[in-house]
């Protein structure tokens, strides 16, 4: 009897498992997490990537910016988030206009493991002064820049220079803003497409 009993809980065990892992959000689903807003948790959209075990901030449609538009200062993106299964997804993205007319925003810090910064993601944060890009940035999509006014510094970290597209930062940013990148790394950014239209490079960044 107790044999019985024992095989049928691992049996109702087992099928539990199974629905667990059905249950688990596709590709290009959106949950809710959230952002530090000046150190304190504030709700936020992410996207599970087709990679497996990774999220991106941002939602998977156009004209839906993250978080809300009205937070003012600093934004701090975790570097993992929990999904609605119960899965612990690594952020490794900014997703389509992700802060989109985030005008109030100050200061963005990306999860460590960032590689993709969206297109339009950006766009129009007229507060943002300095942009840091993480050492993992593998590309930067069209428009991700565009319309932040007072931007003076970008700073990339990656001793490869990423792929960027010539229309990411406003047409007269290359001739005001400063391009900080490795020391390492300065003759291939001085090479390589976009990076070398910056007019100020400095190789400053401790490696």
């Amino acid at each position: 009897m107790k044999r019985i009993f024992l095989l049928s809980y691992l049996f109702a065990l087992s099928l539990s498992v199974v629905a667990q892992n059905t249950a688990l959000l596709p590709p290009d689903s959106t949950f809710m997490s959230y952002v530090l807003n000046n150190g304190h948790k504030v709700e936020a959209c992410y996207v599970v990537r087709w990679e497996d075990g990774e999220a991106m901030l941002g939602s998977n449609t156009y004209n839906r910016p993250a978080i809300d538009t009205t937070l003012v200062g600093r934004i701090e993106i975790p570097d993992h988030v929990t999904a609605p299964d119960g899965r612990d997804l690594l952020v490794t993205g900014v997703s389509r206009q992700s802060f989109a007319n985030c005008t109030k925003l100050t200061e963005v810090v990306m999860p460590e493991l960032t590689r993709d910064i969206g297109d339009q993601s950006f766009m129009n944060c007229r507060s943002l002064t300095r942009i840091v890009l993480p050492p993992t940035v593998k590309k930067v999509w069209p428009f991700a820049f565009r319309g932040c006014s007072r931007l003076n510094t970008v700073v990339v970290k990656a001793l490869t220079p990423p792929d960027v597209y010539n229309d990411a930062f406003d047409l007269q940013a290359y001739e005001y803003v400063t391009l900080v990148v490795p020391a390492s790394s300065e003759a291939a950014y001085k090479r390589s497409f976009v990076w070398n239209m910056f007019r100020y490079c400095f190789a400053n960044i401790d490696e």
